[in-house]
């Protein structure tokens, strides 16, 4: 009988390969709802500066059509190799961006790390910030100083963000236990810890993969 255990360790290890990562979740899920992401995000409204925290390989920008796109997209990611992917799909599609490499983990922690991270928001004047698949692979304090962070950049007028949640429902959690994050949380948990930060207005918002029982949870921060 095959180690359960072990298999979604390797899964999680294919993961990290951008095209595998991409595929496996549009199939095993029966769809991901990116273009329902894509209008949450802002990336439709020409005139928006966006900055994608946590951009991974920037899948959001396949749904993004050279005439209906965002004025500036700026991916921010730790990983080199997503990042180079990034830069290939904004070339792509003309789309003014640019790429940086960073560890959210350091936020707060190192003040050199939270100077870059403000400054390239505020001199790239970044509109809207979206943290898609984000909350559920840091920590509780790196939640609240990424999300503080974002408010000290004063032009940033929304910040948009989407994540797996444990809920009651079996198959739902069956795959939260594939996603690669560490700390995914109840809907009670993310609301209380959302409602720590300095964000005055706070929506919720929720979207289905193909596979219906599987649900992403949504906030939108307003100041």
């Amino acid at each position: 009988m095959p180690d359960v255990y072990l298999m979604l360790h390797y899964f999680k290890k294919l993961l990290s390969i951008p095209s595998f990562y991409h595929y496996s979740r549009q199939i095993l899920l029966l769809g991901m709802p990116l273009r329902n992401w894509a209008e949450i995000g802002n990336y439709y409204v020409d005139d928006e500066r966006i900055a994608d925290v946590g951009c991974g390989p920037s899948d959001i920008l396949r749904y993004i059509n050279p005439q209906k796109k965002p004025a500036f997209y700026l991916g921010i990611d730790l990983s080199k190799e997503y990042l180079n992917y990034g830069e290939i799909r904004a070339r792509k599609l003309k789309l003014d961006s640019k790429f940086i490499e960073m560890n959210l983990n350091f936020l707060s922690k190192d003040q050199s790390v939270d100077r870059k991270f403000i400054d390239g928001l505020s001199e790239n004047k970044i509109s809207t910030v979206n943290l898609f698949g984000v909350l559920h692979h840091i920590d509780d304090q790196s939640v609240i100083a990424t999300l503080d962070a974002v408010y000290s950049a004063g032009c940033v007028r929304s910040v948009n963000t989407q994540d797996v949640l444990i809920n009651d429902n079996a198959i739902n959690n069956f795959f939260v236990k594939l996603d690669r994050g560490e700390h995914v949380r109840t809907e009670a948990q993310y609301d209380e810890l959302l409602g720590k930060t300095k964000w005055n207005k706070i929506e919720k918002l929720w979207t289905r993969a193909g596979l219906h029982a599987v649900r992403y949870i949504h906030y939108k921060l307003l100041r």
